[in-house]
């Protein structure tokens, strides 16, 4: 990870962090516009392994580890609150977009699993 990326994910976790102590409905929608942000994030890289300058690309599934990261730092209350919700959507996102690329079937197999 470059230095600016990690300066941006500890922006992002010191906003978050700020918000749920200071302000609970601002936290509300800037985490489903940062949910929907890695939804399309996870669309766009899913499959991918190498960016166009042929640097390694993390997995999607880390964008689900990160999220979950930043609930973790923002408190118990917003981890009961959220955490569930966020690893449900992320996680399947990785699933779909994934299963799109590799082979369909896997999303399928997953999802009836899932269900029993």
């Amino acid at each position: 990870m470059s230095k600016a990326a990690k300066r941006q994910k500890a922006k992002r976790l010191k906003y978050f962090k700020g918000l749920s102590k200071n302000d609970l409905q601002k936290f509300e929608m800037e985490w489903e516009k940062r949910i929907s942000s890695w939804m399309i994030e996870i669309e766009r890289n899913a499959g991918r392994l190498r960016d166009n300058k042929d640097r390694l690309i993390p997995a999607v599934f880390c964008i689900v580890d990160d999220a979950l990261i930043i609930l973790e730092e923002c408190g118990k209350d917003i981890v009961n609150k959220y955490a569930k919700k966020t690893f449900d959507l992320l996680t399947a996102q990785c699933c779909v977009s994934f299963s799109k690329k590799a082979l369909p079937k896997f999303y399928r197999l997953n999802k009836r699993l899932h269900e029993l």
